[in-house]
């Protein structure tokens, strides 16, 4: 099959790339593996087309910047979706085969899908993250386009052959805002072979101490303040034990005033803050010895779509403290894989850490062990063959509804 894979960031791109990137960087590499062809296009600072390895092609598209008026964003995503497509059908004209094509539904990129069979695949919802970093939050309310571009992603999504996502709750949200019927199919997973210790700064701090680890981007969809909240009381009630934090600070709001993250927790913590330990944005090889020797992987977000830092610290088998309705629960089997509190509460987070101290070696071993066994369902093959059915569930709609039109 060949297969077109068009989006606003790559991993061989100076764009900013994330779990959309890191998700695409998978999915191609399974697909070139079994002989498919992928051509990325996506959003560069130059214009090229270039050889990437055997069966992948990358097209990079350069966009000429755009003045905007405050609050016009929604023209730059505009631009930028309609020269990533200009690029498709310029490659399309030159004859080149592509059976079906693949869209994110952020930044509207689908917005100017081809007539090609057409597939979007749900890698966030801008109006729930918007949403989530405001106090008050509520996954439950209904919530409703806020913006042009909230409209423009809610349009491109109506205009797919098929949608389909990795998170259930995610996408009964969107279904229930659109009207459209989501596929389920979970982001594949491929384990970085990495080795190494440590970073030297912190290897004397670390050793033969007790730790849990919030790792990711902290901020208050990511339950920052839910760690600012419980912390006094989590390292009160465990006097040896540290909490470690790693990965980049978008700061948070506290009753109007900005701070980072980490100042807040800090002065939460009072007496206790110098055992909150941030270690900034690890390298794979620093960061997996330091999730291996956790006690716990706390990651308390108010919403999240599968996310890579949960499944990873499945895969090396820690209990990982999550929450409930936020996404977590497709992972996680509560008290058996790992363990669920509730959103935006902090007393909840503290006991479970409590509990998570108490157990023995061999309680938290079997709990590490099912974890594994649950991420080894997301292997590259299995989520291969669900993928490529969605591919041809688009062709086959297409087709249907082209044959429908030449009837008439």
């Amino acid at each position: 099959m060949n297969i077109a894979y068009v989006t606003f960031e790559y991993i061989t791109e100076n764009t900013q790339g994330g779990g959309l990137a890191t998700y695409l960087k998978n999915i191609s590499a399974i697909m070139t593996a079994h002989g498919h062809e992928v051509t990325i296009v996506t959003l560069s600072d130059h214009d090229e087309t270039v050889r990437y390895d055997e069966h992948t092609t990358i097209e990079r598209v350069y966009v000429p910047p755009l003045k905007v008026l405050k609050g016009k964003v929604w023209l730059t995503e505009l631009k930028r979706g309609r020269y990533l497509n200009r690029r498709l059908r310029s490659m399309i004209r030159a004859g080149q085969q592509i059976d079906v094509v693949q869209y994110p539904n952020t930044n509207a990129v689908g917005l100017f899908r081809t007539k090609l069979p057409t597939v979007i695949r749900i890698s966030n919802d801008a109006l729930l993250w918007r949403n989530s970093n405001i106090e008050g939050f509520d996954v439950d309310k209904k919530h409703e386009c806020e913006t042009v571009l909230d409209h423009m992603e809610d349009r491109a999504l109506k205009k797919a052959d098929i949608i389909f996502g990795p998170a259930r709750l995610i996408a009964d949200i969107i279904s229930s805002r659109t009207g459209r019927e989501i596929s389920i199919v979970e982001s594949p997973y491929i384990q970085e072979e990495v080795s190494g210790d440590i970073h030297s700064q912190y290897t004397d701090l670390i050793r033969d101490r007790q730790y849990v680890l919030t790792y990711g981007q902290l901020n208050r969809m990511k339950g920052a303040q839910v760690i600012a909240e419980a912390i006094y009381d989590i390292l009160d009630r465990h006097r040896d034990m540290y909490y470690l934090i790693a990965g980049p600070d978008r700061g948070i709001a506290v009753h109007g005033v900005y701070t980072t993250c980490l100042e807040y927790i800090c002065s939460c913590a009072g007496r206790y803050a110098d055992r909150v330990v941030y270690l900034g944005c690890l390298k794979r090889s620093d960061l997996y010895p330091v999730i291996r020797g956790a006690q716990a992987v706390i990651l308390p977000s108010r919403i999240d779509n599968m996310p890579n830092t949960c499944i990873e610290s499945m895969y090396l088998r820690k209990v990982v403290i999550g929450t409930r309705r936020s996404g977590f629960e497709q992972l996680i089997d509560d008290g058996v894989s790992g363990i669920l509190i509730e959103r935006d509460d902090p007393r909840a987070l503290a006991s479970a850490i409590d509990s998570v101290m108490e157990m023995t070696d061999d309680q938290t071993g079997v709990m590490g062990d099912r974890a594994h066994e649950r991420v080894l369902e997301m292997e590259p093959e299995h989520i291969m063959e669900q993928t490529l059915e969605i591919y041809e569930r688009a062709i086959y709609a297409k087709g249907k509804r082209a044959f429908g039109r030449s009837r008439r």
